[in-house]
């Protein structure tokens, strides 16, 4: 599996997510650099098991059986970003 592979991915998650009128943290957006900008709640966000998780759920063919999932346990997160 590429780093090239999941991008793609992600960003054809987010499509959807925006067709679909759901909003994303600001955070779920940001590229290395922001996250080298924002330590202190990037460790939150890191501590609370929220981002991006890309899984085959242990099915062994990633590429056929893939899924894409933005984990959003706390919505306080999202409001102190936005």
């Amino acid at each position: 599996m590429l780093r090239s592979d999941i991008n793609r991915m992600i960003e054809e998650a987010m499509r959807e997510f925006e067709k679909k009128g759901l909003i994303l943290p600001a955070w779920a957006y940001w590229d290395v650099k922001e996250w080298y900008k924002n330590p202190g709640l990037g460790n939150e966000i890191r501590k609370d098991g929220l981002g991006w998780r890309v899984s085959d759920f242990g099915l062994g063919d990633f590429m056929a059986e893939c899924s894409l999932q933005c984990l959003i346990h706390r919505l306080r997160l999202a409001a102190k970003k936005a």
